[in-house]
């Protein structure tokens, strides 16, 4: 018996964002190679190898809640700031990305070069 125990996964990964991420973006790793940094940020044609799947939705870094004080003195909570983490989904979901140009059914797709998080289409039939 192994005593490494399989790991089943349903759904998205969560992810903390280094920057502003667009619902619909292609993310990667903030950092490539062995780090501590965990964060993910819009893929660009440097780091387009390491696509870890498509942003779920808005989110920024939070890095400072600004509001004016209330009857207690304390800051009011701006709950219109977006928060710094975002669902990453890969693998088996159909959702909805974005386009830098024109794409047609069945093209395969690459991360644009100019513009990040976002895809081109790379032909039909060959490979990346």
């Amino acid at each position: 018996m192994s005593a490494v125990l399989p790991h089943y996964k349903q759904g998205p990964i969560n992810k903390q964002v280094s920057t502003l991420v667009i619902g619909g973006m292609l993310v990667c790793p903030t950092t490539i190679g062995s780090s501590t940094d965990l964060t993910v940020a819009p893929c660009s044609s440097a780091n387009a190898r390491y696509v870890l799947g498509v942003a779920g939705k808005d989110a920024n870094v939070i890095s400072v809640q600004t509001g004016a004080a209330n009857s207690y003195g304390q800051p009011a909570i701006d709950i219109s700031v977006l928060d710094d983490y975002t669902s990453v989904y890969y693998g088996g979901v159909d959702i909805w990305v974005w386009y830098q140009g024109a794409v047609s059914e069945g093209d395969l797709l690459t991360v644009s070069a100019t513009t990040a998080g976002t895809v081109i289409t790379n032909g039909t039939g060959t490979d990346p």
